[in-house]
């Protein structure tokens, strides 16, 4: 079953151009690594694969995450500059990519988190779930929104999905950091600290954990 789907997916490649694709998967790849040499790698990877392939959503999509990823781990140079870029790159995600999950959820977790448009960024993932309910990074992007719109129940309920999903997933420590904010969010600060606490070590989420366990004890 899995060798049909993947022969299925390589005939509906997603772009014109495999030099695109290769590119856009190679981004991928450097995203995860959580570096600030990875995430400049990945942006010139998705700003390729779009010069490649102009119309190929997933990597305005991505190139927008970088900047998201940039902005959680203080690598910003020049926020206007960077606020302006991730929201072009996300409307373009959107324009070229209106029923692509992947190119919706990483173009609304920009608009809401680099931009601050969190109802309309909310929205996009959304339907980025409603497309596909099994990708595990939408729920845990859905639950930031959630929190940051003031609803952590809702929040949690979403992070949850996303882990029972992908128990073993690479975004496992953000996931778990996602619920910590929740939880202080609902003022419930026991919690708070300790989800924060699991991924003291972890380096892309070291300061974010640092800095609400440092709220909670204020």
């Amino acid at each position: 079953k899995l060798q049909q789907a993947e022969t299925g997916a390589a005939r509906r490649q997603p772009t014109v151009s495999l030099y695109a694709y290769d590119h856009y998967l190679r981004g991928v790849a450097d995203v995860q690594l959580w570096t600030q040499d990875a995430n400049r790698t990945a942006l010139k990877h998705f700003y390729r694969a779009i010069e490649i392939d102009p119309h190929f959503a997933p990597s305005y999509g991505m190139a927008a995450r970088c900047l998201s990823q940039r902005k959680t781990a203080n690598w910003v140079e020049d926020v206007d500059k960077e606020v302006a870029e991730a929201e072009r790159l996300s409307y373009l995600a959107v324009e070229y990519g209106r029923d692509d999950p992947t190119a919706l959820a990483a173009a609304g977790l920009a608009l809401a988190f680099v931009v601050g448009r969190i109802a309309e960024g909310g929205a996009l993932i959304d339907r980025c779930l409603a497309l596909n309910p099994n990708i595990a990074w939408a729920w845990l992007f859905g639950g930031w929104v959630k929190a940051w719109n003031g609803d952590p129940e809702e929040a949690i309920a979403r992070v949850n999905r996303a882990i029972a999903l992908s128990p073993n997933d690479p975004y496992l420590s953000s996931m778990r950091r996602a619920i910590a904010f929740a939880h202080f969010v609902a003022r419930r600060y026991a919690l708070a600290i300790e989800f924060a606490d699991m991924n003291a070590s972890a380096p892309q989420n070291a300061f974010n954990a640092l800095a609400i366990v440092a709220a909670c004890c204020a």
